[in-house]
């Protein structure tokens, strides 16, 4: 995925500023340091270790999220994963690994494994210079009813996805520079079915892109910012005499990023977006870009978190150049006891094809819970309600009404 609107920076971009109250940001519902529910690190030397085991066991009344094949089924998924940090005054490091086994009690076909490795990294050089990197690999899967989703009647779509960034900030009086580049790549896995091998290398994609940002502080907790983004979008694997799907992006956005307090935190900006194909039978993309994300805690029990994004998305399909979807979603934490926080959340996504007339339509609701037993172990309930409707007659099955319900329990040493 590319973000259309460009790096969205977190408040740090107020920060810069020495404008933000650390203890305020950390005052909400999911930031808050919660004694007695969290578990002490594991410490050799300067490394912290942090394992952690989840069980997922999850009902659904719509396995496939389809229309015209509606089936129930029970599944379990078995989460394991690690983090190791190590934190001083000039660095931080953290290196993450999780995998996730997930098997059905009648569909063994959507029994599925995946995996994800990462590291984080941040450099002091000087007292104003910093250095960021990150890079990770991961072996996932396009779940059930998503735009990627389009084999039926064989195992779900896997693709690996390596990911390397890296990016220098610098603080010049009130002022911090932003100079990043990132790579992301996606290879898709052959799937067999009824004895033919489908070929999926035509989805194969990799995406490099380049953003430079400046912030200035205007008051305390405000500081207004400019962001532009460069993009090269290339699908590695085209079949030969056919389209070129490959396409350049230009994203520039202007905005604030706010976090003076803890009642309202986050960043807004809005601009202009220039996406343009290699072949003329595409049309560009010229729109309005915009991605923001606000926290509001109009208590110190309550935290409302607003996000809306434009993003350019992989094409799953030859012939479509790519997806762009517009999504909008809100959730809340609300803290009914300390050690018990519910999870409301609203998500609408709009996904336009662009080479085609498909016009997709998901939204989500959820209702979630989450117990913290003790220091070592943490329960989650959640309710989910999916929807996916579209403009077209001949993809109608793809439309569907899907119900989840989930019980989580982890175990953190």
């Amino acid at each position: 995925m590319v973000a259309i609107g460009g790096m969205l920076a977190s408040t740090e971009a107020a920060h810069a500023q020495n404008a933000v109250e650390a203890r305020a940001a950390r005052d909400t519902v999911n930031a808050r340091s919660r004694p007695g529910y969290e578990p002490p690190p594991i410490r050799f030397g300067p490394l912290e270790v942090a394992p952690v085991l989840q069980v997922d066991a999850t009902v659904t009344d719509n396995l496939y999220a389809r229309s015209d094949v509606k089936v129930r089924d029970v599944g379990i998924a078995l989460r394991p994963g690690i983090v190791l940090a190590s934190r001083g005054p000039n660095h931080e490091l953290a290196v993450r690994a999780d995998a996730r086994l997930e098997r059905y009690a009648s569909h063994r076909s959507e029994d599925t494994q995946s995996f994800d490795a990462s590291a984080n990294g941040r450099l002091n050089l000087a007292r104003r210079t910093v250095l960021l990197a990150e890079a990770s690999q991961a072996h996932l899967i396009e779940a059930r009813g998503t735009t990627g989703d389009t084999l039926f009647g064989t195992k779900p779509i896997g693709f690996d996805r390596t990911i390397g960034a890296i990016a220098l900030e610098q603080d010049v009086g009130t002022v911090r520079f932003h100079l990043g580049g990132r790579y992301q790549r996606f290879v898709y896995q052959d799937r067999q079915l009824d004895g033919a091998t489908i070929d999926l290398s035509p989805r194969d994609y990799e995406v490099t892109s380049g953003n430079a940002r400046v912030a200035k502080g205007i008051s305390p907790g405000l500081a207004g910012f400019i962001d532009l983004s460069l993009s090269h979008s290339r699908y590695t694997r085209e079949q030969p005499g056919g389209v070129d799907r490959n396409s350049n992006g230009t994203t520039v956005l202007a905005g604030v990023a706010f976090g003076g307090n803890r009642l309202v935190q986050g960043e807004i900006g809005l601009g202009y977006i220039g996406q343009k194909f290699h072949d003329g039978r595409f049309p560009a993309i010229r729109a309005l870009a915009f991605n923001g994300a606000l926290a509001w805690s109009p208590t110190g029990l309550t935290t409302v978190r607003l996000r809306a994004a434009r993003t350019f998305q992989r094409s799953p399909i030859v012939g479509i150049a790519g997806v762009r979807e517009d999504t909008f979603s809100i959730a809340a934490d609300h803290e009914l006891l300390r050690n018990f926080i519910l999870r409301p959340a609203i998500t609408f996504t709009r996904a336009a094809f662009r080479g085609g007339e498909q016009r997709d339509t998901f939204g989500t609701a959820q209702f979630a819970t989450t117990w913290l037993v003790d220091t070592h172990w943490q329960v989650d309930f959640t309710l989910l309600h999916g929807l996916r409707r579209n403009n077209v007659p001949t993809a109608q099955m793809r439309e569907y009404d899907n119900n989840r319900a989930m019980i989580s329990v982890r175990y953190r040493l």
